[in-house]
């Protein structure tokens, strides 16, 4: 009994830690979105620095 709750805790845990790698992965697309959206509705000048920025 004692192994399944080890090894319940243990995929808890790596639940967790994929959940934690998953939101930052979100985070880091979410910004990257927000860049280019930016992009498509920025004047000519923003938008050049703003590709160069991506690149």
């Amino acid at each position: 009994m004692s192994q399944d709750r080890g090894s319940a805790m243990a995929e808890d845990l790596a639940a967790r830690e994929r959940l934690a790698e998953l939101e930052k992965e979100n985070a880091d697309i979410k910004a990257r979105l927000a860049v280019l959206e930016s992009i498509v509705t920025d004047s000519s000048y923003e938008l050049d620095q703003r590709i160069r920025k991506l690149s």
